[in-house]
């Protein structure tokens, strides 16, 4: 009887197979956030290039934007360098936002500079 021969590991194809898994794991992050953006009326900032040359992206909720809440709202950035950021928007800032104003914040090595596109309306 001719058996057929017990497959063989192949380091090079399971090498390649984790590289390319561990690649799409680092990818999820940025998948889940950019899923959030579910109103075109949300506000997506991304930050000034950080240390190693990495940014974070902020989504600020148009829900927000258009009645602020008294106590403002804590958002959490993207993440990059297996960190994240958080802030605190003030009521008082998100009004300014939405007036046209803009508010300028700084994490770590970071600058965010929230404001809306010229032209826009969180309304």
């Amino acid at each position: 009887m001719n058996e057929c021969p017990a497959p063989q590991p192949n380091r090079r194809a399971f090498i390649a197979s984790a590289g390319i898994g561990l690649i799409a794991l680092r990818c999820l992050p940025a998948i889940a956030a950019n899923a959030k953006a579910a109103s075109p009326r949300d506000l997506a900032i991304r930050s000034s290039p950080g240390l190693f040359s990495h940014t974070h992206d902020l989504l600020i909720s148009g829900a927000d934007l258009r009645n602020p809440p008294p106590l403002g709202v804590r958002i959490v950035s993207t993440m990059a360098l297996f960190h994240t950021h958080d802030f605190l928007l003030t009521s008082a800032q998100l009004t300014a936002i939405q007036r046209g104003g803009s508010v300028t914040t700084t994490a770590s090595s970071h600058t965010f500079v929230i404001a809306l596109a010229r032209g826009l309306s969180a309304r």
